[in-house]
């Protein structure tokens, strides 16, 4: 039997790739949730991340404490990460919302980084699962399992903060990352307590062959999924083609459809629109997001013949399998920030550099950076070297770093990450909700953030 990783973070804003991770806290247990280990490690702020007002209100963390020197750098805190994926292991990693959230930080952390095993959860004997998606499988098919808490106006609230109090968990400080691990271990094992036939069912999702081969019997499935405000539901249906360049990625047709045999006996301009616009009709789903998915009790005569139809028509799967692929061609990677190219190669040519770079100095990684082949890994390389040993730059090189990140807090309405204007508008907006005094400590970080590059703050 493998253990369990629980872990969460806290970091500056919602985007794993233009975001960076404050905090990270683990809770490893063993299969039955008796603790081994757990740490609670912070990272320095990176000299381009402008964190988001709202996730340092959230977090309720000082943005001056971010700074401290005697903190971990962000580079630090990768490597400790990487070793603990592998000091775990195998293990199944494990957060509130994590596949979606937290495991997209971490692999970003160790791209960024330039640290080599990028999808560290799925090796060594890794696998992952994600707790908000087995609380929605639980609340769609065991309601009974748990309390669930509600707000005013009698909707279900499905938030870790709201759900562990209801279910007995005391003292609960939430938006602390070591107190929401503490959360996730507590819920999980109230559901294997209260219905363990459910919860080897679903710890079973975290094995994608057998997943796979279930969806491949071409027999009419339940999954559960929730989007939007609505509480989670079942949803009913069968695999109907495999991504080409892709085989987490396929198609789930729905066979509660009206004249399900049209869309079966469509063309390829059809499925192609269904597929990009359509997804009441089939929805894109993924074996790696950690989604519960068992066989559908009592299915109707004519549900199961349209799965026997697809499963025999090798042409409307082709056609599925190709919509897919065309509606995530890729993009021309000279218009996208190196950030967004973490999946352009699964693996690089560069991982026997990438090795080394772990314990060299950092003169020495210098050379490696330029020994590198992959211009992704340069660019990340020269960053690295920019942020954690700016001696070893030349003044033209120092000065580029420094118009680099004046250019991403300058106002930008593409910017997928935080600028000068996107947080001086939720001030303006919010500064009601702070105190006086933690308003002026966000002023003053803020304003000292960006006279370091040669900008202005405006004032709220």
């Amino acid at each position: 039997m493998t253990g369990f990783v629980f872990y969460d973070f806290e970091t500056t804003g919602r985007s794993p790739a233009f975001d960076q991770a404050l905090q990270f806290a683990a809770i490893y247990t063993d299969e039955d949730f008796v603790e081994i280990e757990r740490v609670n490690i912070r990272s320095r702020l990176l000299p381009h991340i402008l964190p988001a007002p709202k996730a340092l209100q959230v977090t309720g963390i000082d943005p001056n404490d971010t700074l401290k020197t005697d903190l971990p750098s962000a580079f630090e805190f990768a490597q400790k990460l990487q070793y603990l994926t592998e000091k775990w292991s195998p293990a199944t990693w494990i957060g509130y919302n994590s596949v979606s959230f937290d495991e997209n930080f971490l692999r970003q952390i160790f791209y960024q980084n330039l640290q080599p095993n990028i999808y560290a959860t799925q090796n060594h004997g890794n696998t992952r699962h994600d707790l908000m998606k087995i609380v929605y499988a639980v609340y769609a098919q065991h309601p009974e399992t748990l309390i669930w808490p509600e707000d005013k106006s009698g909707k279900k609230i499905f938030k870790l903060e709201e759900l562990a109090p209801a279910n007995g968990l005391e003292n609960f400080n939430a938006h602390d990352a070591l107190a929401d691990v503490e959360a996730t271990v507590f819920i999980l094992a109230l559901i294997r307590k209260r219905n363990e036939a459910f919860f080897d069912e679903i710890m079973s999702m975290c094995n994608k062959p057998h997943v796979r081969s279930l969806l491949h019997l071409y027999k009419p499935m339940q999954v559960t999924l929730r989007f939007g405000a609505p509480p989670p539901r079942q949803y009913y249906g069968c695999l109907c083609g495999v991504q080409k360049n892709n085989g987490n990625s396929f198609g789930f047709f729905n066979i509660e459809q009206n004249d399900p045999v049209s869309i079966i006996n469509a063309d390829q301009a059809v499925i192609d629109d269904i597929v990009k616009n359509k997804p009441s009709s089939i929805r894109i789903l993924k074996l790696n997001e950690a989604l519960i998915f068992s066989p559908m009790e009592n299915p109707a005569s004519d549900q199961v013949q349209v799965c026997e139809m697809i499963r025999e028509n090798h042409e409307f799967k082709f056609r599925v399998a190709t919509a897919l692929e065309r509606k995530y061609e890729p993009s021309d990677p000279e218009e996208k920030e190196v950030e967004d190219r973490i999946h352009d190669q699964f693996q690089s040519p560069d991982r026997p550099i990438l090795e080394q770079f772990q314990d060299a100095s950092w003169e020495h990684r210098l050379e490696l950076v330029h020994a590198m082949e992959d211009p992704r890994y340069r660019q990340l390389g020269m960053r690295l070297i920019a942020c954690h040993a700016p001696h070893l730059l030349s003044n033209s090189q120092s000065d580029a770093f420094v118009n680099f990140i004046r250019d991403r807090w300058v106002p930008n309405e593409e910017a997928k990450w935080e600028t000068v204007e996107k947080v001086a508008k939720w001030m303006r907006e919010n500064d009601t909700e702070f105190d006086p005094q933690k308003l002026a400590t966000l002023n003053a970080f803020y304003s000292r953030r960006l006279n370091e590059v040669g900008l202005d703050f405006p004032a709220s």
